[in-house]
């Protein structure tokens, strides 16, 4: 996971979208497993949700700048350090990663999803 593309991080955060809609869906028979389960989730989502964002905004100035032909020196300057300034912030995120994708993937995350489960 530490190499994955933007797209597949993005596909991550949708199949999170689902597990912590599942989770919260059974929270009440879940419990008291359901909530702190759900805020790992919640934190994997923020997180990937935050360089989403950011990715789309620089995509996005780099489009709008791309179509604006008459922008001066000073407006392309501007645009390029604030697409310069999102991209180091999707690069920063993606370095931090880990430290919202290992709790997912750690043994006491499934054996607390395993005792939640078997109470069902």
């Amino acid at each position: 996971i530490g190499r994955a593309d933007l797209t597949t991080l993005h596909q991550l955060r949708i199949a999170g979208k689902w597990l912590r809609y599942t989770l919260e869906f059974a929270r009440e028979a879940l419990e008291p497993e359901a909530t702190p389960l759900i805020r790992r989730v919640v934190a994997l989502q923020d997180h990937l949700g935050a360089q989403h964002d950011l990715h789309v905004a620089a995509t996005l100035a780099r489009e709008r700048a791309a179509g604006e032909p008459a922008l001066s020196n000073h407006e392309i300057a501007s645009v390029d350090r604030f697409d310069h300034h999102l991209d180091d912030g999707v690069v920063r995120l993606g370095r931090t990663f880990g430290r919202t994708w290992r709790p997912l993937v750690a043994p006491d995350y499934r054996r607390r999803m395993g005792r939640a489960l078997a109470r069902l």
